[in-house]
Formats: C-alpha cells, sequence, structure tokens
C-alpha cells in the first residue's frame, strides 16, 4: 500500500448558541400556598360527629421543601423539537415520575397552553398518581438570572 503525504490543516468550527433553546429554567412549588389549597380540597363529607369533612391535606397530601418544593425536582419538555415548551415533570416523587398539568388561575379549572408561559410569571399545575391529586403553584424563574443562558 503507498502512502501519500497530506499536508497537516487547522480547522476552526464556530459555535453560535441559540438563546431561546440555551435558556434554562426553574419552577419550584411554593409549599405553603399549594398547602392552603389542599386544605381548602374536601375529599370525604364527613358527620361532625365522624370528625368532620377530611381534606386533601387532612388524608396526608401535602406539599414539603424536600420534595415538590426543592429546585431541580421539575424540568420542562420540549416534546416536538420546536423549541417551545410543552409539558412539565416532576422528577423527585417518590411516587416516580408524574406528568403534570398546566392551568390558568388558582381555581385549577381552565387548562392554559404552553406558549402563554414566561419568566417571571406564577404557574399552577397539579401532579396525579391513582386516584390523589396534588395542587402545586409556583414562579417560573430562570436557573441563575445574573446568567441566564448558562445551562
Amino acid at each position: 500500500m503507498k502512502r501519500r503525504w497530506e499536508t497537516p490543516k487547522a480547522m476552526v468550527e464556530e459555535f453560535e448558541a441559540n438563546e431561546y433553546v440555551a435558556a434554562c429554567y426553574s419552577v419550584v412549588c411554593n409549599v405553603d400556598a399549594a398547602n392552603e389549597v389542599e386544605k381548602k380540597c374536601i375529599i370525604e363529607e364527613r358527620p361532625w360527629w365522624a370528625g368532620g369533612n377530611l381534606s386533601n391535606y387532612d388524608a396526608g397530601q401535602t406539599h414539603s421543601a424536600t420534595a415538590c418544593g426543592a429546585p431541580g425536582n421539575y424540568y420542562v419538555v420540549d416534546n416536538n423539537g420546536d423549541n417551545k415548551f410543552d409539558s412539565m415533570v416532576e422528577i423527585s416523587s417518590d411516587l416516580g415520575r408524574l406528568n403534570c398539568a398546566i392551568y390558568t388561575g388558582a381555581d385549577y379549572g381552565t387548562a392554559a397552553n404552553w406558549s402563554s408561559i414566561s419568566s417571571g410569571q406564577t404557574i399552577y399545575w397539579t401532579t396525579t398518581s391513582g386516584d390523589r391529586t396534588w395542587h402545586h403553584q409556583g414562579v417560573v424563574g430562570t436557573v441563575d438570572a445574573t446568567h441566564p443562558n448558562r445551562s
């Protein structure tokens, strides 16, 4: 086999970041406000002599700073590759990966569109496991406000 001499070449590849794709967002549940919502969600109507009504909160559906209230427990997902948020997932739950449903307000009655969400906005979402549903709320923010494009 005959070898041929090739002149060495230096190649430079330029990287241009797309700021929209590079931005990292965080969502943390405001556990105090979320627990107040759970106290108002009645899951069982009981007579006063049986201890009164049973709320989600009374039944153990609570929010804590080490679970849904901890940074990094949620991530947003682009399902179709269009560089827009399509959904959000809770990954830290001891119940496994939980999909989040997002709503327009604190009444959790009307589904919201992910394209309407922006940094600094308060959002409302639910997670469900079996027949239990948790009602969350929190503010969308960048991971580090001084470096919004650093992942």
